[in-house]
């Protein structure tokens, strides 16, 4: 939607390697959303149209419970338990909440940072729902996790 998806690298300006910043995701040219100049910089939006693409999937609730679960056995125990161990464990959760094959159905929606009419926020914030969009910064980064999702979350992004 806003170009080809690829990976910023920071290398040293000597050529000796690889620079101690970070490694970022970033879009370049050749996206529909945007006119580029001949510099590759952004010159102006089109297809401001189109608000928001929404991703309608299913959403591993059982697998991220089971692994906060795990994650707790392991602690527990000190160590990292056996093939087996893990296996027993996927058995005996069936049919509970811990159950790795329970899934839900959710919403994800990626805003266009340049719509002409933006999707309104208080759609789609269910409590497994995510949104992706700007803060006004110029990033993309996620602006909404429902309740149930930020559970599983290890770090904020």
């Amino acid at each position: 939607m806003l170009g080809k998806l690829a990976f910023e690298i920071p290398i040293a300006r000597d050529g000796s390697g690889l620079d101690d910043g970070p490694v970022r995701n970033v879009f370049t040219t050749g996206g529909r959303m945007l006119n580029y100049a001949k510099d590759g910089l952004p010159v102006e939006s089109q297809n401001t149209t189109i608000s928001a693409i929404i991703v309608v999937e299913r959403y591993p609730l059982g697998e991220n419970r089971f692994s906060q679960y795990y994650d707790g056995l392991e602690n527990t125990a000190g160590r990292k338990l056996s093939i087996e161990e893990c296996y027993a464990e996927v058995v005996r959760c069936r049919g509970t909440d811990l159950d790795v094959s329970l899934t839900t159905v959710r919403c994800v929606v990626h805003e266009n940072p340049f719509a002409r009419m933006p999707l309104p926020r208080d759609l789609f914030v269910g409590p497994y729902d995510e949104r992706y969009g700007s803060k006004g910064e110029g990033w993309i980064r996620r602006v909404f996790a429902g309740v149930e999702v930020a559970k599983f979350d290890v770090a904020e992004t």
